[in-house]
């Protein structure tokens, strides 16, 4: 009883934190494929369009036109790859990865707000259980 509880209780959550980022990409004005894109980019610079439809499970042309919204933003830059010409890498610009951490702060901050009233020890309960329920997901990976 107490693991569905449990279960429930992350979905809400998820749900809930999920509403917060998207309020703020509102804000913002930044569409949440557009931020999926450019955190990927970010966390592999080079990679290709095809490679991030992969990772993303979004058809290519999909990908392909976020990309070209990005690059409008002046947030993605393609370069040709120097060893076949043929392939086409993406990087985020120094801007763009500037107004992201922009934006990941903001979203740190309205998180800080909402969990600011949970009791230290109570806090330090919930980061054990999610650690634990990081380690299994984890586990599971493999």
């Amino acid at each position: 009883m107490p693991h569905e509880m449990l279960i429930d209780l992350l979905r809400e959550v998820n749900r809930g934190i999920g509403k917060y980022v998207q309020e703020i990409l509102a804000e913002h004005d930044i569409p949440v494929t557009n931020m999926i894109m450019a955190r990927q980019i970010g966390k592999a610079p080079g990679i290709t369009i095809s490679a991030l439809a992969r990772k993303t499970g979004m058809a290519k042309s999909h990908v392909s036109n976020i990309i070209r919204e990005l690059q409008q933003r002046g947030w993605v830059e393609k370069k040709e790859d120097a060893g076949d010409q043929r392939i086409i890498k993406l990087y985020l610009t120094p801007a763009a990865a500037e107004y992201l951490d922009t934006i990941r702060q903001d979203i740190r901050n309205k998180i800080n707000e909402l969990v600011a009233d949970v009791p230290e020890q109570e806090a330090l309960d919930l980061i054990k259980g999610l650690t634990d329920i990081k380690a299994a997901l984890e586990r599971n990976r493999k």
